[in-house]
């Protein structure tokens, strides 16, 4: 009350700077009401508009030991900017998990065909050149149909 009186600030005065109701203001400067800490921090910064932010950051302080064990703490959420940034950065460890684990897999696959295949091509190779892969490999080529009219 005595910062608001020093400053020449009415109760609704006040109450218009925090976004608040002049009657707000009134209870909690009787007491009838406990002030949240969210509700210390607009005070203070109303109260200190103009001056530096340690200055408010001070007055907020002594707004809050004023309130004592009467002050009402609300539990403080993560700025939706934070939130998102965090949400985002675990979607795309995710992802680079799935790719590293696909391209483990594939590389895997990718192997055991080069393994599978190693030994028939060196033996094809000593024997000559033969005329397609599926007459060389018929038990692992696909039977395609022959193409007509090309």
């Amino acid at each position: 009350m005595r910062r608001r009186l020093a400053q020449g600030l009415r109760q609704s005065d006040l109450a218009g700077l925090i976004g608040g109701a002049a009657r707000t203001i009134s209870e909690l400067e009787s007491g009838r009401r406990a002030p949240s800490d969210r509700m210390c921090r607009r005070l203070a910064e109303a109260l200190e508009r103009g001056r530096d932010p340690v200055a408010a950051a001070r007055t907020e302080v002594e707004l809050i030991r004023a309130a004592g064990p009467a002050l009402v703490v609300f539990a403080r959420r993560r700025p939706p900017r934070l939130r998102r940034a965090r949400e985002t950065e675990e979607a795309r460890r995710e992802i680079d998990a799935t790719i590293a684990a696909e391209r483990a897999r594939r590389a895997a696959a990718t192997a055991k065909f080069a393994d599978l295949f190693e030994g028939e091509l060196r033996a094809q190779a000593r024997r000559g050149p033969v005329g397609s892969a599926a007459e060389a490999f018929p038990d692992r080529w696909p039977r395609v149909p022959p193409r007509r009219g090309c």
